[in-house]
């Protein structure tokens, strides 16, 4: 979507004719001078090295404004936004730049470049009342609090960011839709309640951020208060990308109703691997040494992808034994299990009426004890889309197919071995 909206503006933005006017990647080092704003709807300074504002900036029709990838920019004056009322777009995304995040998110900053001051919104903010889109993506923020006043904001996004806490302001962004939080890997706390206000909410995005959820009997892992159970508020909610570091995070009555794309990790202290968000259902659930919620394994009757890491046998039969079976699955990991000899047989049900049947691949990776997939018979039509099947350091795996196994793969294109004694 981001880069849906840059596109578009960068493409408005060169039509001058038309009131926009575009100096992205000119090396600028100011803003433009001898230039009248006035009629101006949409700017593009970005990807330059702007590090000055004006004081005051007359665009009384200015609706969009993009000033991302400027890493000299340090603050902006008090009166800036005073003439710019009918603001709709605002972007400042990677203000102070990738190279003055810590090296905590695989970035290795520029030892020549000064480290900038935290941005700090000034009061004219709070005449952008007609602000729809605010990006402050990879940008070192400083109190946020002023963003409070935006009401009319829909989409916000913070990826990436040296945020450390959602303010209590935040609640009153009551027609928010979108909010991304993801990467955000100083953010330690959310006020309960904060996000069950958000009531307009359809897309949120939190992989790689904050974990420190309450857990569902009350009680608080960490310095974080806000709790599952208010996503259950967000009736509009239908994206959601979230990371937790237990299960008993969720309540066992946790359902989302409206929900059809999600991915939540259950991310074990040790496990580095930063979740991957792809377009559809996606639960990456990681070490769960008991049962999943039973709302959990409602949504999962519709999911598209899911990958399982650290589970025991007993927890896979129970996930892939939910009522109305995996029927959407389409893609499959499960990687570091340590009692499963046959997969088949033990896990996925083999007096199943279809086993997997619109699974198209399959990866299975460090399962310590698998002989092979199955020895049982298998019912014609399991596995009948799969197309890749994939399997890395299996050091017991004798079999990897029988006969009749292989015969039921008639959509097969690649089949890859990897570090297994066969």
């Amino acid at each position: 979507m981001h880069d849906v909206v840059r596109d578009f503006a960068i493409y408005i933005a060169s039509k001058e004719k038309h009131g926009f006017m575009v100096r992205a990647g000119h090396n600028l080092n100011e803003w433009p001078r001898r230039e009248s704003f006035s009629q101006k709807s949409a700017i593009s300074l970005m990807s330059n090295d702007i590090h000055v504002l004006p004081r005051d900036v007359h665009c009384p029709n200015l609706q969009i404004l993009l000033l991302g990838e400027n890493e000299g920019l340090e603050q902006i004056p008090e009166n800036f936004f005073i003439q710019m009322k009918m603001l709709q777009v605002l972007d400042l995304s990677e203000r102070v730049g990738v190279h003055s995040l810590k090296p905590r998110y695989g970035l290795v900053p520029n030892a020549t470049r000064k480290i900038p001051r935290p941005l700090r919104f000034p009061s004219s903010v709070k005449v952008l009342t007609s602000l729809r889109t605010l990006r402050l993506d990879r940008c070192k923020l400083g109190d946020v609090s002023s963003l409070g006043r935006l009401r009319s904001l829909e989409i916000l996004s913070l990826s990436g960011s040296s945020i450390r806490e959602l303010p209590n302001e935040f609640r009153d962004l009551v027609n928010l839709r979108l909010l991304d939080l993801s990467f955000c890997g100083y953010l330690q706390k959310i006020p309960e309640n904060l996000i069950s206000h958000l009531v307009q909410l359809e897309e949120l995005y939190m992989g790689g951020s904050f974990q420190l959820w309450k857990l569902a009997d009350g009680s608080v892992e960490g310095s974080g208060q806000a709790c599952l159970s208010e996503l259950m508020s967000l009736p509009h909610l239908n994206i959601l990308c979230v990371e937790v570091s237990t299960l008993l995070a969720f309540p066992e009555n946790f359902y989302l109703p409206s929900i059809h794309k999600f991915e939540i990790t259950i991310k074990v202290t040790g496990f580095g691997r930063t979740p991957y968000y792809h377009a559809s259902s996606a639960p990456d659930l990681r070490e769960i040494k008991t049962g999943i919620p039973n709302g959990m394994k409602h949504m999962l009757q519709f999911t598209e992808e899911l990958t399982m890491f650290c589970a025991c046998k007993e927890i896979l039969k129970s996930i892939f034994d939910v009522k109305g079976g995996l029927y959407h699955l389409k893609a499959l990991e499960i990687t570091a299990s340590e009692d499963i000899t046959y997969l088949v047989d033990e896990v996925l049900h083999s007096d199943a009426s279809v086993i997997l049947g619109a699974l198209e691949k399959l990866h299975l990776r460090n399962l310590k004890k698998l002989c092979t997939l199955s020895i049982r018979s298998i019912k014609a039509g399991s596995f009948q889309n799969l197309q890749i099947l994939k399997v890395d350091i299996c050091h017991n795996l004798s079999i990897l197919l029988g006969t009749e196994l292989l015969q039921r793969l008639s959509s097969i294109e690649e089949v890859d071995v990897y570090l297994c004694n066969i």
